[in-house]
């Protein structure tokens, strides 16, 4: 969801950086590889042995999504430690993946407060 978004904001001439994870899997790979083809800023997408990267299948009929299957969970592994100070202050936009613990949102929202982000 979070890649989307990022996606769609650099697309729309917007510089845009993705806070995420991916596994140091050939679906990692290929997905640090999109995002950098689409211009966006790869630098805070880490690559964490031992994880798989997070994949979603969704059925969509007319434009609606019917069902899906989705794994999110190394997204927990989206821990305050990877998010600078720096990361905020000099972002427009900051765009973080979903399912990610509650400490990391809520730090994650106050050095955006702080930053005026």
């Amino acid at each position: 969801v979070g890649r989307n978004v990022a996606e769609c904001l650099t697309r729309c001439g917007t510089s845009s950086s993705l806070i995420s994870i991916v596994g140091n899997d050939k679906l990692g790979k290929m997905a640090l590889e999109l995002c950098g083809n689409s211009g966006m800023v790869t630098n805070q997408i880490e690559v964490i042995e031992g994880v798989s990267t997070p994949v979603a299948q969704l059925l969509v009929k007319s434009g609606n999504v019917l069902g899906g299957v989705c794994d999110f969970s190394s997204h927990s592994n989206i821990i305050e430690d990877l998010i600078s100070d720096s990361d905020i202050k000099d972002s427009s936009y900051v765009i973080i993946d979903c399912d990610i613990p509650l400490s990391t949102a809520l730090s994650v929202a106050q050095k955006c407060l702080e930053s005026n982000v």
